[in-house]
């Protein structure tokens, strides 16, 4: 779950290949959950390979990267097919089929109508989604210029098919104001094509004839099952990685009954080896049961160089280098280096192992060697502030091969230093050797790291803290945190988070009490600002996308704080606005929040970058 939760933070991840020669993406996402939606949607017609014997004959077209041409699909792997024929340029990579290196159709002949007239069609209706070349006026970005010079030759090949006298009827929604990466936006652009079709008073017409196929049968479709039957396995697309690895991977065992969501969970787990850039499943027919056929890409190169920039208005500028290494030791292991440069300072190694015969379960450590700060308030202006040396070796035992469900529990070594470099002493400096047993249980099913829009986080975690060294203190710390994000229409979504935290002893060293305040912790207060033993807080919050990629984001939180176990607890009320962007391909999102708690004073919060 660690790399499905982090892989937003990186502005650039650059392979590297053999760790020698550095070799940049043919596409900057390999289209892994758009594979899955196009097996799952075409499982009726996973066992016929020729396109022309569907109930209603298909072919598709996608442009060959090598000679620039025109290549129609009509036979194979429909959902590779849909894949090449979708695959967007430097955003999908490209898709290799024997000795073709296939992309987007759009590049070649953008309306396929004679394509369509060779299938056997008397009358076509045609549907453009293409738009025009620019004027000159619209020619003032690297963007346009790019995209301009991308479309001649589309615009050529469209000018030419619409000279053909078979199109009975042509269809333009409009969709300028769309872009490449307008994916959550599905449900307006069909809605934008049945407008532009019932202008045309024939569509009634062609709607209205019955459906049938070529040979004049009514078209039925066979119908999409929920479980499977499945007497056999086979992977397909295995070059230097081991069958055995795979078929473990998937822990699927045969024969028995799978559903359709067992089926998609162990092609992640197949997935989440980090050996292949995508895989997909087919469904053949063998008797009245089903032979399924794991189909893999390998990678090219499994290590990793990258980087991640941000910038917010508390801790300034900080930068992230990482390098990560897949399969290292041995398979389905991985070693993640992290370099950490701004106000906190850190330097991390991680090591995931994977126990074999356990499905999902595995061992991390870590080692963490950390230079931080942290301030004191008193009454919303820093009192004292404190450097923090932090060198830590953890290990963990559990589920973090899942996706969604990590449990496990493990234990820590800490070796702290705080010292006061500034104001008044309220702490005395002081130096600490812990040890650290720990539990941690996480489920999550967020849709995206960044302004998601459904799904719901759950983190508990629970640490028995022992000072070994120089005195002997005892103390406990437990967070519980809630998040749910439920979606409201195509645009909206409510927010809801509930935060518990608590410590068994007052005593505490301060690097292990829990502070309250900041933009993702509470709205009004500064970074870190409130001090607690116990915490609880709650936060309700609409998120609104106006138009593609901009968030309007009203939030009001409230918590009760305890600063010492055995003081009176303090109530304390906040709210505030928040404006986000967030680029479709490049993870730099940019939140700007003006938050108060009532005491006319506004505090303003600036983020630009993945939070790391």
């Amino acid at each position: 779950m660690d790399e499905k939760l982090l892989d937003s933070r990186y502005l650039l991840s650059v392979p590297n290949a053999a760790l020698v020669k550095p070799v940049l993406p043919s596409g900057m996402l390999a289209g892994q959950e758009m594979t899955k939606l196009l097996c799952r949607l075409t499982i009726p017609v996973h066992d016929i390979e020729k396109f022309c014997d569907y109930p209603i004959p298909f072919a598709c077209v996608a442009t060959n990267l090598k000679t620039g041409e025109a290549y129609t699909l009509a036979e194979g792997f429909l959902p590779e097919a849909l894949r090449a024929s979708m695959g967007m340029p430097a955003i999908f990579t490209p898709v290799e089929l024997g000795d073709l290196l296939l992309f987007d159709g759009a590049h070649s002949r953008n309306l396929p109508i004679a394509d369509v007239i060779r299938l056997g069609a008397n009358m076509v209706i045609a549907v453009d989604v293409g738009s025009p070349l620019h004027r000159d006026e619209r020619l003032e970005s690297v963007n346009e210029v790019l995209y301009q010079a991308t479309r001649f030759h589309a615009v050529n090949s469209y000018q030419s098919n619409m000279d053909s006298s078979k199109v009975g009827m042509l269809i333009k929604p409009e969709v300028q104001r769309f872009k490449l990466s307008s994916f959550d936006h599905t449900a307006e652009l069909i809605q934008r094509g049945f407008e532009a079709a019932n202008k045309d008073s024939r569509f009634n017409l062609f709607n209205q004839l019955p459906n049938r196929s070529r040979n004049g049968q009514a078209v039925r479709m066979p119908a999409l099952s929920d479980t499977y039957n499945v007497v056999e396995i086979e992977v397909q697309g295995l070059d230097k990685i081991p069958l055995p690895l795979v078929l473990a991977g998937s822990s699927l065992r045969v024969p028995q009954k799978i559903t359709l969501a067992k089926l998609e969970d162990a092609v992640d787990r197949v997935y989440n080896l980090r050996l292949f850039e995508r895989v997909g499943y087919q469904l053949k027919a063998k008797g009245a049961d089903k032979k399924l056929a794991i189909r893999v890409v390998e990678k090219k190169s499994p290590n990793w160089f990258r980087m991640g920039a941000r910038y917010d208005s508390e801790e300034q500028g900080a930068f992230l280098l990482n390098t990560t290494f897949h399969n290292l030791f041995r398979f389905r292991s991985t070693l993640i280096c992290d370099i950490r440069l701004g106000q906190l300072t850190q330097a991390a190694e991680k090591f995931y192992g994977y126990i074999g015969k356990i499905p999902n379960f595995g061992i991390s450590l870590k080692a963490d060697f950390t230079r931080s700060f942290l301030y004191t308030f008193q009454e919303q202006e820093r009192e004292a502030g404190y450097q923090i040396h932090t060198k830590k070796l953890d290990a963990f035992f559990g589920t973090i091969y899942s996706t969604k469900l990590v449990a496990g529990f493990g234990a820590r070594l800490e070796r702290t230093q705080l010292r006061r470099y500034v104001g008044v002493d309220p702490y005395k400096d002081y130096n600490q050797n812990l040890i650290v047993p720990f539990g941690l249980l996480q489920f999550d099913t967020v849709d995206r790291t960044i302004f998601p829009r459904s799904g719901r986080s759950i983190i508990l975690t629970g640490e028995a803290i022992q000072n070994i060294f120089p005195s002997s203190n005892r103390f406990g710390r437990y967070h519980f945190s809630w998040k749910e994000f439920i979606p409201l229409g195509a645009r909206k979504s409510f927010l809801a988070k509930v935060q518990i935290g608590g410590l068994s002893s007052s005593n505490a060293p301060l690097h292990y009490q829990l502070f309250l305040g900041g933009a993702d912790s509470f709205l009004g207060l500064r970074s870190n600002s409130r001090r607690c033993a116990q915490v609880l807080t709650a936060l309700l919050g609409l998120q609104w996308e106006p138009f593609q990629n901009m968030f309007i984001i009203p939030q009001t939180n409230a918590a009760k704080t305890r600063q010492d176990l055995s003081g009176k607890a303090d109530d304390v009320f906040g709210g505030g606005i928040t404006f986000g962007y967030q680029n479709s391909f490049v993870p730099l999102p940019i939140e700007f929040t003006a938050a108060s708690t009532g005491d006319r004073r506004v505090q303003y919060y600036l983020n630009i970058g993945f939070r790391f």
